[in-house]
């Protein structure tokens, strides 16, 4: 199987008087999954694009309110899905709300209404959200925030049908859509002035939670389906903590999360979720030239669904980047998985190899 994926997003910022802006923002992306030992025709890319408008306003010095819509398609014809087109429009507000030098609230929600052309499916989903900032001292914050939140199934989730090298996936028209409701605590520190710390806890419990499921057929064919879990909740503490020094020339990264994801129905844990992940980047800058270097780890999955007996391994990655500024002109050139580790997202299946991105950014 290859792949070929091409994203653009373009953004584009209006300012309407010295309290009041619009924010403008659109995105394309466009994928092709084929067969590299075929070249028919029924090879075509899905494509998927998105806009946004975002109204800010500051009607009062402790006031910042925050409206807009969103629409986003994804779709198109393909072997693997059909001709099949989903398409959401999504209206959101946020009040960021000043009580007082210490204390912030961030009331606000969004409603998603999700739409499979030519067809009567449609899902929608009213999602409130409510934030909380404490400035505990000089050097000291505390947050939480708690909301719901959608997800409607994709169009590739719903009617993807197509042949790997071990198992087929078949489609599964009837998924619904995933909700959820998550909470979150955090306390952020400033250690010196250029070292800062957060630590935070969080927790997410979803419903109809959309998982890839194994079974056997009568003739003993293993398949695979998107399917709706009933219940399932995600728990876990991330660390993080930014440094840097020697006038802003050496920088570092780093951030650390344990997470434990479980399907409550059978309380096992789930499937390709790590327990353990972690990023460290180190980072040095020189005139407009900065050079990353990101090492990711992912520990060994617990839980797969096919083929339990196969070895599994952690993942160690280390990826570089080269960023170039000039002007408005952002140029980054990354060197992905740059010591061609081999690992695997689903089993017997090979992770992303080393390969070159190029990627050129205009801030208008």
């Amino acid at each position: 199987t290859r792949f070929r994926t091409l994203d653009a997003y373009l953004m584009y910022r209006k300012p309407l008087s010295s309290t009041a802006a619009l924010r403008f923002r659109v995105s394309f992306i466009s994928s092709l999954m084929a067969d590299q030992y075929q070249r028919s025709g029924d090879y075509q890319p899905a494509n998927g694009t998105g806009g946004e408008v975002t109204f800010d306003w500051l009607p009062r010095a402790n006031h910042s309110l925050t409206g807009g819509i969103e629409v986003k398609t994804d779709g198109g014809h393909t072997k693997f899905i059909g001709n099949r087109r989903g398409w959401s429009i999504s209206p959101y507000f946020q009040d960021e709300w000043h009580l007082s030098k210490k204390l912030t609230i961030t009331p606000g929600f969004r409603y998603d209404s999700y739409q499979i052309q030519d067809t009567n499916f449609q899902e929608d989903q009213f999602s409130p959200k409510f934030g909380l900032n404490y400035v505990l001292g000089p050097k000291t914050a505390f947050r939480a925030s708690a909301g719901s939140s959608f997800r409607a199934a994709s169009v590739t989730e719903r009617f993807i049908s197509a042949k790997f090298t071990y198992f087929p996936i078949i489609p599964n028209e009837n998924l619904k859509a995933e909700t959820a409701w998550s909470f979150d605590l955090g306390l952020n520190q400033q250690v010196m002035k250029n070292w800062f710390l957060d630590v935070a806890f969080f927790h997410n419990r979803y419903q109809n939670f959309i998982e890839p499921i194994e079974e056997m057929d009568d003739h003993f064919n293993v398949f695979v389906q998107f399917r709706n879990i009933t219940d399932a909740k995600v728990t876990g503490v991330e660390f993080s903590t930014r440094s840097d020094w020697w006038h802003n020339r050496l920088g570092i990264r780093a951030n650390i999360t344990w997470m434990d994801a479980v399907d409550l129905s059978s309380e096992k844990f789930l499937s390709y979720r790590p327990r353990f992940q972690g990023t460290l980047t180190p980072i040095v800058r020189f005139g407009a030239a900065e050079i990353h270097g990101d090492y990711r780890y992912t520990s060994r999955y617990d839980e797969v669904k096919l083929y339990d007996l196969d070895d599994r391994v952690p993942q160690h990655i280390v990826n570089l980047r080269l960023l170039y500024y000039w002007q408005r002109f952002q140029f980054m050139l990354t060197l992905n998985n740059a010591t061609n580790y081999h690992y695997v997202q689903l089993e017997r299946n090979l992770g992303t190899v080393r390969h070159l991105k190029f990627t050129l950014n205009y801030d208008l």
